[in-house]
């Protein structure tokens, strides 16, 4: 079976999404499925090694909204016509999706779209949004959810029957997550050393909630004067978290280590002592 996946949201990007479309991509190839992989993101930053799996990506400078659509479209319709993949799996409804909407209109592939939640409830207040939404789903040869959690969002949103979406829980690659690096320089780089760490590994968005935990930070640091909550990742919501740190007058106390390697994150999850997904 050839399969392309297309995403935008894949290594050196770092996040629970790019982690999913990485590990379902080499899972699946290790399986022994041709697999190959069309995304948006470039190549600015080094984290996860990608040699193992066949990646094509469009320009870096037309990694923009919308507008990002067009080159996936048409990358992705040359990628088919060579390789004649037997589905595209989407790894989102919305530019991936829209992608894989069209291929099947214009070249009779069959398509499945992975959901992961947030993406199904920030449209459905948006009627354009939603429609479109609908007919994408509407189109999927299989829909996958990432969790129950989100199999019901998706149920009561899309009003389908729950058995009608599978659930694929994030993949999670065990070698990858037992490697042992020396902590000694992850304590060197980040001024660590002697410190009990909280750590949270998402895009700096609001949803996410960072700033529940600066504000909590507060109300700990002179319980645990060694305690530092360590963020990674970018976005933005970078400013107003660090303006909150400010206010609060624990910017001390919060450390901001934006996109991180795979050995440094590896590092910081050995590290940490909690890891909070607020």
């Amino acid at each position: 079976m050839k399969i392309l996946q297309i995403t935008t949201s894949f290594p050196p990007l770092i996040g629970g999404i790019e982690t999913y479309s990485y590990n379902l991509a080499k899972g699946l190839i290790d399986k022994g499925l041709f697999l190959k992989v069309l995304t948006s993101v470039g190549e600015e930053r080094t984290l996860n090694d990608t040699n193992d799996i066949h990646v094509v990506r469009t320009p870096s400078w037309l990694n923009i909204r919308y507008i990002k659509i067009i080159p996936l479209l048409l990358t992705a319709m040359f990628t088919c016509l060579i390789d004649r993949p037997d589905y595209v799996i989407a790894m989102t409804w919305r530019h991936e999706g829209v992608v894989a909407y069209l291929l099947k209109k214009l070249l009779k592939i069959k398509y499945i779209i992975v959901s992961h939640g947030t993406e199904i409830t920030s449209v459905c207040d948006k009627y354009v949004h939603r429609a479109l939404m609908t007919s994408v789903f509407g189109g999927a040869q299989n829909i996958i959810a990432n969790s129950s959690f989100t199999k019901k969002t998706l149920a009561n949103a899309l009003k389908i029957d729950q058995t009608c979406i599978a659930v694929i829980n994030p993949p999670l690659r065990i070698p990858h997550v037992l490697t042992t690096i020396d902590t000694s320089v992850i304590d060197r780089k980040y001024n660590l050393t002697g410190k009990r760490i909280i750590l949270t590994v998402s895009r700096l968005v609001k949803r996410k909630n960072h700033a529940l935990v600066i504000r909590l930070m507060a109300d700990l640091k002179d319980l645990y004067p060694d305690l530092i909550y360590v963020i990674t990742g970018e976005g933005e919501y970078q400013r107003q978290l660090k303006n909150l740190a400010y206010e609060l007058s624990v910017e001390e106390q919060i450390i901001f280590v934006g996109f991180v390697s795979a050995e440094e994150l590896e590092g910081l999850y050995q590290r940490s002592e909690i890891y909070v997904s607020p």
